[in-house]
């Protein structure tokens, strides 16, 4: 993980945080180097937007998405989801639910930093950890809501 983590923090657009993070487009770098190819960042205006974009990808593509939450101070996975119907043959459908795992998990368990893998969370209570991005270490991305999409 801390090959992975340093090449990312390396190949950031712009980020100056000395927390030992990285940002959106280190995180995409880092996944299309080390063999997950064709992730790019993705922004949208409202959460509803950047959520059934995600699941839209996500379906046609077979992979999983990655989440800048928390304002974009952290990220999770996004590995499932639960939708009225198949984002990958209409656009007339409803997410319900997603599935999340974060990386620290099990090291960190409290509220809601990093779940174990397959944690299924509604759509309404999803709000809370994927919010508007306000970090201002990465200021290009602030006001969106940010995933990596596949």
């Amino acid at each position: 993980q801390k090959r992975l983590v340093n090449y990312a923090m390396n190949n950031d657009e712009h980020y100056n945080s000395n927390s030992g993070g990285s940002d959106a487009v280190g995180f995409a770098r880092t996944l299309n180097h080390h063999g997950g190819g064709g992730y790019s960042v993705a922004t949208s205006t409202n959460f509803r937007s950047a959520v059934r974009k995600a699941v839209k990808r996500m379906r046609i593509t077979g992979k999983p998405v990655g989440l800048l939450v928390m304002g974009g101070r952290h990220a999770w996975v996004l590995n499932g989801f639960e939708a009225t119907r198949d984002p990958a043959k209409t656009n007339n459908f409803t997410v319900t639910h997603v599935y999340v795992m974060g990386p620290l998990y099990p090291k960190q368990r409290r509220g809601w930093f990093d779940k174990p893998p397959n944690t299924r969370i509604s759509f309404d209570s999803f709000r809370t950890p994927f919010r508007k991005f306000d970090d201002r270490d990465s200021p290009r991305f602030v006001g969106y809501w940010v995933t990596v999409n596949p």
